[in-house]
């Protein structure tokens, strides 16, 4: 999958040292874009792993308006 990273921050006290927000190209049937299936997988994976505990809600970033699927 292509995509951008677009902010990154300190994820204290977890188990990795930084929380990334990434950007993924279009999905489509086109060329240069993402395979469409590529999608229900990425939404599977943040449904299965995202919890108020690994989320940055301060000035640093964070899912609520820097990115979302």
């Amino acid at each position: 999958m292509d995509g951008w990273v677009r902010w990154a921050a300190p994820n204290i006290g977890q188990s990795f040292k930084y929380q990334l927000g990434v950007q993924f190209a279009p999905y489509g049937d086109k060329k240069g874009m993402n395979y469409p299936g590529s999608l229900v997988k990425v939404i599977a994976y943040e449904q299965k792993f995202m919890d108020d505990s690994t989320v940055i809600k301060d000035e640093t970033g964070g899912r609520g308006s820097t990115f979302s699927i």
